[in-house]
């Protein structure tokens, strides 16, 4: 008789401990704005955040530049809504 065993492939293992991260309260932040914020609010806010730095120096440079950004800086803060940002 052989001994069988079950076991979870690696990889959703990590995604689930990478959706388990995504979903939890970040304290600091939560702090700030006196909300609850989760990771993947406090990422997408980043990435916001980012966008619209690049944004602001890509004036410098040239209009590709700075339509390209722009319409990430759009994307960024559509995902932001999308995610549950208000």
């Amino acid at each position: 008789m052989k001994n069988q065993t079950a076991s979870l492939p690696i990889s959703s293992a990590k995604k689930s401990t990478l959706s388990l991260w995504l979903n939890r309260e970040n304290e600091f932040i939560s702090t700030i704005v006196e909300e609850k914020v989760t990771n993947k609010q406090m990422l997408l806010l980043f990435n916001a955040c980012t966008s619209l730095s690049i944004l602001g120096f890509s004036v410098f440079y040239s209009i590709i530049s700075l339509l390209l950004c722009f319409f990430w800086f759009l994307h960024s803060l559509y995902l932001c809504r999308k995610g549950g940002l208000k």
